[in-house]
């Protein structure tokens, strides 16, 4: 739009000033992040893989009705109740996890080991699942991409765009301060 560009030149240019270099750095970096994400939504890859995830849980809800489903759209099954207090996302937790995607393979795997960390500090859906869980927990949760990667997925750790992930979860217990 010829106008609006025109507009939004002329007042730039007749501003006393721009501001500082690094709100205009985030002006510039916040509008590239938009047409990548723009570009990303419109992706086959993106498109099939939420259309996938969306099937595949739509499918495990039919299969086992123990799943539940939480507003923001994380599906979890509790294999395990754990006991005490439910963790809160100040608390650094040990935790023993699989992580794999929605074929079935693992993409990250604590094995033995447990690995310490805050809820507030991981993906929103695993954060979510949690903070719902109390020590000794273990539960299975299905996350969409929402609340997960997102658009953009982790290619570090070979997560596509829009995928959904599949976190099989012991929450071990919580750090002592």
């Amino acid at each position: 739009d010829k106008a609006k560009l025109y507009a939004a030149f002329k007042a730039a240019f007749t501003k006393d000033s721009i501001g500082s270099p690094q709100e205009a750095q985030e002006k510039v970096m916040t509008l590239i992040d938009q047409i990548k994400n723009a570009r990303l939504e419109k992706s086959p890859e993106a498109i099939a893989n939420k259309n996938a995830g969306e099937q595949f849980i739509a499918n495990e809800m039919k299969k086992d009705p123990s799943l539940k489903k939480t507003q923001s759209g994380l599906v979890y099954k509790v294999i395990e109740e754990g006991a005490g207090t439910t963790i809160k996302a100040s608390d650094r937790v040990k935790v023993k996890y699989v992580g794999k995607h929605i074929d079935g393979t693992e993409f990250d795997n604590s094995g033995d080991e447990t690995r310490t960390f805050s809820p507030a500090g991981v993906i929103p859906g695993f954060s979510e699942g949690l903070l719902m869980m109390k020590p000794g927990a273990h539960y299975i949760l299905y996350i969409p991409a929402e609340i997960g990667y997102g658009l953009k997925g982790q290619p570090m750790g070979g997560i596509k765009p829009n995928e959904t992930l599949i976190f099989d979860v012991t929450l071990v217990g919580v750090e002592e301060e």
